[in-house]
């Protein structure tokens, strides 16, 4: 089956705000996203950024299902990946799959990574950027281990995010796959016609059940009786009277 192909449902790459923000050491820096169309299965995600060495950070989306609508579920990690140098320089993440919901926020987590300053966004919405970490000033609204800023001129960074719709799912079919021969009903063997060809199903007898319930040294006394009772080899009294043996002496020999 054939996964669709992914579109931009988010594209925040197009006007340069002239600002960067600093994504650590002791936090993390993202932004508040909505996406349009429906495609919500992200497979690329491009974020803008500077720095002057080489460096990692951790890329992580999450829901804004905490306090006050604050990021709480992190719905995927990139763990650390590698960032070049670079000044205006761009990062992607390809071939993912993470299905996220209308509106969540992403954020970027490194030592010397800054975010650029971009908006408004050509497709999607975002707002408000969100900060983990230390308060800077006691304008930021703090909720919990988050702070966020509401303002336009740091509101976005520049992001692009692609998105596919999810695979369909099956369509389950009643009609009949297999036609029964013979035998099979109430666990006993018999032939079953599958897709034209002929299947044949061994018996499952109520033995295999009581010997795999009992211990193994146990199971290995009973079994040869058990066996031999379904072909009337033994009487019904005769076999109690093995069987009532048998057990006796395992009990007998059992330590405790």
């Amino acid at each position: 089956m054939t996964a669709p192909a992914p579109t931009i449902v988010f594209d925040n790459t197009t006007n340069y705000k002239g600002n960067s923000v600093a994504t650590g050491p002791d936090g993390a820096s993202g932004s508040q996203v909505t996406l349009s169309g429906s495609a919500r299965v992200v497979t690329d995600f491009l974020f803008g950024y500077e720095v002057g060495n080489d460096a990692t950070a951790t890329v992580k989306f999450w829901a804004n299902d905490g306090a006050k609508g604050a990021p709480g579920t992190c719905l995927y990690s990139s763990g650390k990946i590698d960032v070049p140098a670079g000044n205006a320089a761009v990062k992607t993440l390809s071939s993912l799959s993470v299905e996220v919901p209308d509106t969540f926020t992403w954020t970027v987590r490194s030592q010397t990574v800054g975010l650029i300053g971009y908006g408004p966004a050509t497709v999607g919405s975002f707002g408000p950027a969100w900060y983990s970490g230390p308060v800077r000033n006691e304008n930021e609204k703090v909720i919990g281990i988050w702070w966020y800023k509401n303002d336009p001129f740091k509101g976005g960074f520049e992001s692009r995010i692609l998105a596919r719709k999810p695979l369909p799912r099956p369509v389950w079919s009643e009609e009949i796959v297999g036609q029964i021969l013979e035998g099979v009903i109430n666990d006993g063997g018999g032939l079953v016609l599958v897709g034209g060809h002929l299947v044949r199903v061994p018996p499952r007898e109520p033995v295999e059940a009581i010997l795999a319930a009992l211990p193994a040294q146990l199971a290995q006394r009973l079994k040869p009786l058990l066996e031999a009772a379904p072909h009337g080899d033994l009487p019904q009294l005769a076999l109690r009277q093995q069987l009532t043996h048998a057990i006796n002496q395992y009990q007998a020999q059992s330590p405790g």
